[in-house]
């Protein structure tokens, strides 16, 4: 830039020297012819000459005033975009800040989620847990109880193998009336295993429900952090193509100048 403008004031001096020259060799010529002449002429090119060197001298003031001038304006270019680089550097810096909230934010949500959804799997093996132990309690005392049917049913056969065919009836009566309750005490058992089956699978529905929704809350959030870095990659080019607006509109300004 500054050799520009020193290369612009040296054509500029080069053409005053040349046209200084020129006043010379017209001078010279008026002195040779002046020496036929009288003294008069001498007088005449005395303010010639010195009307020569002032107008030289306000050429010089001129030009420097005018490099002054494009030196400054210059300078007030870079630094309006100094300063649009750096309101541009802050606004970007912003920008990830807030992208690292967001996805901190996400993360912490995230493992929140998780953090439920163990809670609730913990609590339904245990309730699973609590349930086998009751049907195994139930199996327990129903195969005490039917030990104890078996144990009576066989005392009263060993009895009834020393009196008439009327305890027969009876010990048949009382064996139908063991195999119903045993029979009930199976139907029982498999009530409490299906109501078991359908509690496990609901709470497995309850699980996936969960899953999906924090699933679907984890694809909002990215969904909201592509925004966000789409937002700030738009207004990050919309910055460039400023600055650059602005040093294409410089550089034209600075060869208007030249």
């Amino acid at each position: 830039m500054n050799y520009l403008t020193l290369d612009t004031i040296n054509i500029v001096i080069a053409c005053l020297i040349i046209r200084h020259n020129e006043m010379k060799r017209i001078i010279l010529h008026v002195c040779l012819a002046a020496q036929a002449q009288h003294n008069e002429m001498k007088r005449i090119i005395l303010p010639v000459c010195l009307a020569a060197q002032a107008q030289h001298n306000e050429m010089k003031r001129i030009i420097l005033h005018v490099c002054l001038a494009a030196q400054a304006q210059h300078n007030e270019i870079k630094g309006i975009i100094l300063h649009v680089c750096l309101a541009e550097q802050v606004q970007h810096n912003e920008m990830k800040r807030i992208i690292l909230h967001v996805c901190l934010a996400a993360q912490a949500q995230h493992n929140e989620m998780k953090g439920i959804i163990l809670h609730v799997c913990l609590a339904a093996q245990a309730q699973h847990n609590e349930i086998k132990g009751i049907i195994l309690h139930v199996c327990l005392a129903e195969q005490v109880q039917h030990n104890e049917m078996k144990r009576i049913i066989l005392h009263v056969c060993l009895a009834a193998q020393a009196q008439h065919n009327g305890m027969k009836r009876i010990i048949l009566h009382v064996c139908l009336a063991a195999l119903a309750q045993h029979n009930e005490m199976k139907r029982i058992i498999l009530h409490v295993c299906l109501a078991a089956q359908a509690q496990h699978n609901e709470m497995k529905g309850i699980i996936l429900h969960v899953c999906l929704a924090a699933q679907a809350q984890h694809n909002e959030m990215k969904r909201i952090i592509l925004h966000v870095c789409l937002a700030a990659q738009v207004q990050h080019n919309e910055m460039k193509r400023i600055i650059l607006h602005v040093c294409l509109a410089a550089q034209a300004q600075h060869n208007e100048m030249k």
